[in-house]
This record gives structure tokens, C-alpha cells and sequence, in this order.
């Protein structure tokens, strides 16, 4: 995760010497605290990827496709007033931190040059993006109105955050990297670092020296070694060259471009896991309701007796017609079925061949429902089989093809509309 100043600081550069002088030329705003600028720099249009989300903050040159809001926020309302039609002037690491100022001449209302910056903070969940001018907030895509924390508000002053650690550039980072040191006390004494960095540092202190390790990693871009990389599979898994400790990377010519790459892996996984769980979720309701339907249908075809009893307390009330009167509520026969008595149950409304005529009718009844169930039961025994199947096919679904094609089979065999 080196989404650190030495990675940062190495972005600004590469950004500076690919968009300075250019014009911006749209900006919108993408959700999630994200916004996308066109800005046209060498004769070419370039897309500009600003974010303060907290897992995937940066800002980088990007050529993925983003859908953009079709209402726009008001931070990126803010932006466009001002910003639109105004020239990039610089990138910079602020404080020897995790901050990119953006430096944009342009012009207010009144059609006079004005200067602003944007500073993009990527400090993980207290990253943020704020438009400043003349030293004071115009607009920030996450307002801070507390009176613990650091003001960010339209019309207060920017302070940059406090720093409290020495920068790469002090002489007194050398004392930092004596042989004794650990990765976790070198990021505890010195400014902007990662574990990885960090460790980085440590490891070019023992081959070429701490001196000369630190003027490395404080300006990476103008290193010999520059080279960015990218490990596959984390958002923030790009480097400006390949550490010591990393291994399987895959390089790339511009830190923008490995960071799109990450990005863009990080947002399809995060795609297919959020697709995979609305198809494991429809999967697991129609296992549930096959399950239902299985018990159900076992349960009727294991009920036999009630359906052939009704047969048996129809052909005894048939026997004893001669006995049977309309208002009996129930009558007492001999059950030449058990040899024994039985009560049986009549309605007093209906007539004596009506009375015979209901249990014969209830028994043809319970014989269809057995038909029937008996059939449901075949049909959801194999939905059921292939449901087994769905659920290991949406394990390995990729695209957004496949999970369609899937979850239309689900609908099908759960027998709602595609």
C-alpha cells in the first residue's frame, strides 16, 4: 500500500510533465466522492481521476471507462464555476506529505485571472479534496464542521494538516536510519511513509548508504531507478519501482497507468463480488423454496391412509344408506374394513347421498393431491440438482454476461419473469 508521499511525490512530477499547460475542459462528478477531469494538455485529451473514497484516494491519469452522475454535487458544481476553461499550472507534493496541490490559473466572473489549488489529501478515511483560493476554502467534497478536528468549510482558512515527524529532506532523517532501526520506528520519526517504503529504505540504507537511500526515495522520479510497478490484486499495490521484497509485478510506463490498472482490477473484483452476492442471494432463496416444496410434497405422499380411509368411510355410509337422514350430525356403523365401530362424521345441511357423495369426493381429492405432489416433487428434486450446479458456476462467473445469463436460468426455474 506505498500510496505514500514517495509514491505521490514521484505522481506529482509525472503529472506536471504531462498536464501543465493544459486546458480543463470538463469536470464531473462520478459518486462516492470521486470526480473526473478532461483536461487537454499537448494536443491530447486526458482524463484526470480525483478521489477521496477512502479505500481507492488518489489522483492519476486514467483510461477506464466511468459513469459519470447524471445530477452533479455541489463540490462538483463549485469545481466546474470556477475551474472550467482555467489552465493547469503544477502538481506538488505539499509539506513533505501525502497531499497533490493542483495549481490552476483561471478567471471569476469578472473575467480577471484568478489562481486556485486544489488539494487532494489522501490519508485514507480522512482523505478529502479542497478548492482553495487566496488561502481560503471555497469548497471541499467532505465538509468538516467540528470543533476537535481541523475546520474545512467554505470561507475557512486551509491549514495544511500538522505534520510532527521529520521530513526525508531534514539532515536529521540520516540518524533515523542507523543500523539499529526498525520499519515500524522509521515510520514512527519520519514523515509520509508506508510499512513498505519504510522497509524499502531500510534496505537501500544497508547497500548504498542512508544518505544517499534517503535522496533516492525523496525524489524518486529523477531516480535511475525509476520504473513503476504494479502486484496485481490490491487497489494500492503500485510502486515507482520495484522494491527489493516484491515479487510477480507487472510494469508499466507511468505510475498513472499502473495505478489504473490496480483500480481498475480493484473495481471489477469489487463488480463481480457484489454481482455474485445478488445471484447468491436469488440462488439461496430458490434453494430454500425448493427445500419447502420437497418436504411438502414427501409430507402429502406419506399421508396414504387419510386419502384410502376416505374411500372406506364412503363405501360404509353407502352400505348403511338406509340409515342415513338429513340434520345427522354423525352416525355410529360397523367398519367391516377393521371389524370393529366407527363414528363417522356428517354434515346435517346435506342430504344422505350428498353426505356419501363428500367423502367420496374428498378421497378423489387427496388422490390428485398425491399426483401432484408426486410430480413437484420430481420437477424440484432436479431444479435442485441443478441449483447445486449454479452455485458452483457463479464461484467462477466473471463477466457481467455470465451473471446475467445465470440469473435469468434462476428466475426461470424459481418460475418469475426474466
Amino acid at each position: 500500500m506505498p500510496n505514500d508521499m514517495i509514491t505521490l511525490k514521484a505522481l506529482g512530477k509525472e503529472l506536471s510533465e504531462t498536464l501543465n499547460s493544459g486546458r480543463i475542459n470538463r469536470i464531473a462528478s462520478l459518486g462516492n466522492d470521486s470526480y473526473l477531469f478532461t483536461v487537454r494538455a499537448r494536443g491530447t485529451n486526458r482524463a484526470l481521476f480525483l478521489s477521496a473514497k477512502s479505500d481507492t484516494a488518489g489522483v492519476y491519469i486514467t483510461e477506464s471507462e466511468h459513469s459519470a452522475d447524471e445530477i452533479p454535487n455541489n463540490f462538483c458544481m463549485a469545481l466546474r464555476k470556477r475551474l472550467i476553461g482555467g489552465i493547469v499550472e503544477s502538481f506538488s507534493v505539499e509539506n513533505e506529505d501525502r497531499i497533490i496541490k493542483i495549481d490552476i490559473l483561471s478567471r471569476n466572473e469578472l473575467n480577471d485571472a484568478k489562481k486556485y489549488s486544489l488539494y487532494a489529501e489522501i490519508m485514507g478515511g480522512a482523505s478529502n479534496l479542497i478548492l482553495v483560493s487566496d488561502g481560503n476554502i471555497i469548497d471541499a467534497a467532505k465538509r468538516i464542521i467540528n470543533e476537535n478536528s481541523r475546520p474545512v468549510y467554505p470561507g475557512a482558512d486551509y491549514v495544511l494538516p500538522p505534520r510532527g515527524k521529520i521530513l526525508l529532506s531534514d539532515p536529521d532523517a540520516v540518524s533515523v536510519l542507523d543500523s539499529s532501526s526498525t520499519a515500524k520506528e522509521v515510520i514512527y520519526r519520519l514523515n509520509g511513509l508506508s510499512p513498505e517504503s519504510a522497509t524499502e529504505l531500510l534496505r537501500l540504507r544497508d547497500s548504498v548508504g542512508a544518505a544517499k537511500a534517503l535522496r533516492q526515495m525523496n525524489d524518486m522520479y529523477s531516480s535511475a531507478v525509476y520504473s513503476p510497478v504494479a502486484v496485481p490484486g490490491s487497489p494500492n499495490a503500485f510502486y515507482a519501482y520495484r522494491y527489493g521484497n516484491l515479487t510477480d509485478v507487472k510494469p508499466f510506463p507511468t505510475l498513472s497507468e499502473a495505478i489504473d490498472f490496480c483500480r481498475r482490477k480493484a473495481v471489477a473484483e469489487r463488480e463481480r463480488s457484489a454481482r455474485a452476492r445478488r445471484s447468491e442471494k436469488l440462488i439461496s432463496a430458490l434453494e430454500k423454496k425448493l427445500l419447502r416444496h420437497i418436504a411438502d410434497s414427501k409430507k402429502v405422499l406419506a399421508d396414504n391412509e387419510s386419502g384410502e380411509r376416505y374411500k372406506e368411510l364412503g363405501e360404509i355410509l353407502k352400505c348403511n344408506f338406509y340409515r342415513l337422514q338429513k340434520g345427522m350430525s354423525i352416525i355410529e356403523c360397523d367398519d367391516f374394513y377393521n371389524s370393529r365401530s366407527v363414528k363417522i362424521e356428517l354434515n346435517p345441511t346435506f342430504s344422505p347421498k350428498k353426505n356419501i357423495e363428500r367423502y367420496f369426493k374428498l378421497y378423489a381429492k387427496s388422490k390428485g393431491a398425491k399426483r401432484f405432489a408426486a410430480e413437484d416433487l420430481t420437477r424440484s428434486e432436479e431444479a435442485l440438482d441443478r441449483v447445486k450446479e449454479i452455485k458452483i458456476y457463479i464461484r467462477n462467473c466473471k463477466t457481467e454476461a455470465e451473471f446475467s445469463e445465470i440469473e435469468q436460468e434462476i428466475l426461470a426455474l424459481s418460475g418469475r419473469p426474466k
